[in-house]
């Protein structure tokens, strides 16, 4: 396991990369506007409370699926994800569900694998 190298407060941050190997770490990929326009978005998304197997979990989710005709999610996630699958050389098209979970402060996920 390699550890992040502690962060001088008054000096340049160390690099980050390779914090995990296959993991790539893109220091402002959104800017503080951007930032601020995203998370102002999100919170306009009608949560619901995430139930698996007739449990809820810790927290709530905000579900789309994308029609063949690229509708079905909101204008900014298709934006973001055209930033993402441009940077990475990817077809947008073939992504065609988005989840986005919300916790609560203090929720914790613990341990977990998907299923």
């Amino acid at each position: 396991m390699i550890r992040p190298a502690q962060i001088d407060l008054f000096g340049e941050a160390p690099s980050l990369e390779p914090v995990v190997a296959g993991f790539d770490y893109w220091a402002d990929v959104l800017s503080a506007p951007e930032q601020a326009a995203l998370v102002a978005a999100l919170q306009t998304l009608a949560f619901k409370p995430y139930e698996h197997l007739g449990y809820l979990g810790h927290r709530r989710i905000a579900a789309f699926d994308r029609a063949a005709d690229g509708a079905g999610w909101p204008a900014f996630l298709s934006h973001l994800l055209a930033r993402l699958a441009g940077r990475l050389d990817l077809d947008g098209a073939a992504f065609v569900q988005v989840l986005v979970n919300e916790y609560a402060p203090g929720a914790g996920i613990g341990w977990h694998r998907p299923a």
